[in-house]
């Protein structure tokens, strides 16, 4: 009695096969990341360049509800956000110092998504050409790479953001009042993916030395 034969349509696809299909899809998740990220960049620096020529420029804004009287209702394009207003202001004319300062309220934290995108977009194009390349001195640096740039970009972002905001406003206000401010939770998570980069870092250099020796005993 001959053995049951699977046909071509039932047999699971491969392994490898499964495991590049995803590799390749995360590959292109990470390249349109880093186009979305370069496009509103490019978006942002307009905004900039607009306001250091004196032309003027729109601008989020965000100031406290106690010290704006707004009546019963709020006008159109004004949304409350806990205890804080927030809009967008148009400037009719800025000047030097408010296009740099509303540079560096987005710069840092794009050129950290950046780097941190393309580097992992590197690292998969590595393992789509071999699966020993995932364990590799290039994938250890790149991992590094982005866990030191996550770490040391979120806190530079954090202990200068709030400076920098609040100065802007006054360039674009004329009062105290602080410009759009980034939430915690996103200084959060980007610590926390710098820390799993180093973490996961480690553990692929301790697997390319076990490799290595075991190759060496074979």
């Amino acid at each position: 009695m001959e053995p049951p034969t699977s046909t071509p349509e039932s047999e699971p696809a491969p392994l490898g096969t499964r495991r590049n299909f995803w590799l390749k899809w995360l590959y292109g998740a990470l390249l349109l990341a880093v186009l979305a990220v370069a496009l509103l960049s490019i978006r942002q620096l307009v905004v900039s360049v607009m306001l250091a020529l004196g032309q003027g420029g729109t601008v989020p804004v965000s100031i406290p509800a106690d010290s704006v009287d707004l009546g019963t209702s709020l006008p159109p394009g004004v949304e409350l956000a806990g205890d804080h207003l927030r809009a967008t202001v148009r400037v009719a004319s800025g000047g030097l110092t408010a296009g740099l300062y509303h540079l560096l309220t987005w710069l840092p934290l794009a050129v950290v998504n950046l780097l941190s995108f393309w580097w992992m977009a590197r690292l998969l194009a590595g393992g789509l050409r071999s699966d020993r390349s995932l364990f590799s001195v290039r994938t250890t640096r790149n991992l590094r790479l982005i866990g030191v740039t996550q770490l040391v970009g979120t806190l530079v972002i954090w202990l200068t953001a709030g400076m920098v905001q609040s100065t802007l406003s006054i360039h674009v206000l004329g009062t105290g009042a602080y410009y759009d401010e980034l939430s915690p939770p996103a200084f959060t998570g980007a610590a926390l993916i710098g820390l799993c980069a180093l973490a996961v870092s480690e553990v692929v250099r301790k697997g390319r030395h076990m490799l290595e020796d075991l190759e060496g005993t074979v």
